[in-house]
């Protein structure tokens, strides 16, 4: 798999839920773009490759299937009880999930132009 594998369609005009998911399909793809082609020496790991990327891809799978479940029926402001210690609307959660995908794509994006230079927000 590479970035081109990750469903993604442009979202000019869709309702909030839509527009979320497009903005963390989006980092997915960039996080994808960026850290694709490594190897084992320059990934710096134990497990190859192949290994931690079909680890990622499948992660990002249950990130998109969750998405669906939080912006499918009631509504984004849902408020979520599922942990007491963190109760909030499916807005926020959202929210959450799309900026903690951005921290880690800004991450692999200054490692990766350490590593050979590669720069750009979007895969060509």
């Amino acid at each position: 798999m590479d970035y081109s594998d990750i469903a993604f369609a442009d979202c000019t005009l869709g309702d909030e839920g839509e527009m979320l998911r497009f903005a963390l399909d989006r980092v997915h793809r960039q996080f994808a773009w960026k850290s694709g082609g490594l190897d084992a020496e320059q990934l710096r790991r134990q497990h190859a490759p192949s290994e931690l990327y079909d680890l990622w891809y499948s992660t990002i799978g249950r990130y998109r299937e969750e998405w669906g479940h939080l912006v499918a029926g009631s509504g984004l402001g849902t408020v979520l009880h599922s942990d007491p210690g963190y109760v909030a609307t499916r807005r926020r959660r959202l929210v959450d999930i799309l900026e903690e995908n951005l921290q880690h794509t800004g991450q692999i994006s200054v490692i990766r132009e350490a590593v050979d230079g590669l720069v750009g927000n979007d895969p060509p």
